[in-house]
């Protein structure tokens, strides 16, 4: 039960995290989740199906929800700058181009 409650908590904290602040509680996703696990949890026999396969679906919604944020973070932090100047894209390799000669006129 412990490792349910904990899938069911990691759920809902991803949830909160994808959401505007203040927005979860009142958004129809995480009160569907609510649902769901005091539904599962009062009657898991009416379901025709494999016990642990209501376990394995929200395991695999909480990775998703995980790797979802995760992508998203990693998409932010290298993230393109866009196009780089000759000098920054030398620099960037450990290159400097050399000095160009002052006009003499």
């Amino acid at each position: 039960m412990k490792v349910v409650l904990s899938v069911f908590v990691g759920i809902l904290r991803e949830l909160k995290r994808a959401l505007p602040k203040g927005a979860a509680i009142t958004d129809s996703s995480y009160q569907h989740v609510v649902q769901q696990f005091h539904a599962y949890q009062l009657t898991p026999e009416k379901v025709c199906r494999d016990p642990k396969a209501a376990y394995h679906q929200a395991s695999s919604y909480l990775c998703y929800l995980r790797s979802t944020r995760l992508h998203q973070e990693l998409l932010e932090s290298y993230k393109g700058q866009g196009e780089r100047s000759i000098e920054d894209a030398a620099n960037l390799v450990g290159l400097k181009l050399p000095k160009t000669p002052e006009d003499a006129t």
